[in-house]
């Protein structure tokens, strides 16, 4: 604080820091590096893929064959054409259904 100087007129109040001025502000933190996909990681997923899509896979080769045996067994004359086309649709739509889901 300064002293008061009797030639003065004080009209107010007088500013005076409390604390100094902390300096600039720090610097920002360096974001982290980008993550990298780990090999060993993306194996173990597609080994995991392939283990859950056997049963469609199986399900989708079933389906072709009895497709094929309804079409020849009708083809031969054995079943009627109403059965084997029922038998047909029947088996080619649990073929699409498998392979979708593969």
């Amino acid at each position: 604080m300064t002293p008061r100087q009797a030639d003065r007129v004080y009209l107010g109040w007088e500013y005076a820091m409390l604390h100094p001025h902390p300096g600039p502000p720090p610097r920002r933190p360096v974001p982290p590096g980008q993550e990298r996909l780990d090999p060993g990681w993306v194996l173990a997923q597609q080994r995991e893929e392939r283990r859950l899509s056997l049963p469609l896979k199986a399900g989708a080769a079933a389906g072709a064959a009895l497709a094929a045996l309804t079409g020849a067994l009708g083809a031969a004359g054995a079943l009627t054409p109403a059965l084997t086309a029922t038998g047909l649709v029947a088996w080619l739509a649990a073929t699409m259904w498998c392979a979708r889901g593969v």
